[in-house]
């Protein structure tokens, strides 16, 4: 099977962009305004064009497609705990309405966690303290990345059950859904 790959896209339009830079010299020693001008629109339609249509290949940190799949599950499961592995993404909590855990990844709170009575604790886990609670009879829902799931569930490190995925996140569970 064939595997898109977004360089055999971009390639092409970056060639021709240093194309339209190189009419642009020339019709700038010319002096025609008129073709700088239209070829300034044409340029620009090429940039926007590739970033409309290249924004999901380029940014895809968001799980809101795998919030969308747990969401009636927390319904269904109100005591399931919900958990980042390993990053902290953080539309998450908004489009859940709950609390989520960051396991294994401070990032910018790793002051904050540090600070007496911050509250750090609830949300901070360290993997130590998270796969006890992953291995138990609890139910968790956790939002992983693709390089993590590779390192983690695929290497059979720990068991998982893939609930939905993206390109970059999967949305793994530890119990099986009935």
């Amino acid at each position: 099977m064939y595997k898109f790959s977004i360089g055999l896209f971009y390639w092409p339009a970056a060639f021709a962009a240093i194309c339209c830079s190189l009419l642009g010299f020339i019709f700038l020693r010319r002096s025609n305004i008129k073709a700088i001008m239209l070829l300034f629109v044409f340029t620009m339609m090429i940039v926007l064009n590739l970033g409309w249509s290249g924004a999901q290949y380029l940014s895809q940190k968001s799980v809101k497609p795998l919030t969308n799949v747990v969401k009636p599950l927390l319904h269904k499961y109100p005591s399931s705990i919900v958990a980042n592995y390993g990053d902290y993404f953080y539309d998450s909590q908004f489009y859940l309405n709950r609390l989520t855990l960051i396991v294994d990844h401070k990032g910018e709170l790793a002051t904050t966690s540090m600070m007496p009575k911050s509250g750090a604790s609830r949300t901070l886990w360290s993997a130590e303290k998270f796969w006890p609670v992953w291995n138990s009879s609890k139910r968790v829902f956790v939002f992983v990345s693709k390089d993590n799931y590779n390192a983690i569930f695929v290497t059979g490190k720990e068991d998982g059950i893939v609930l939905a995925k993206t390109p970059k996140r999967y949305l793994l569970t530890n119990i099986p859904i009935h």
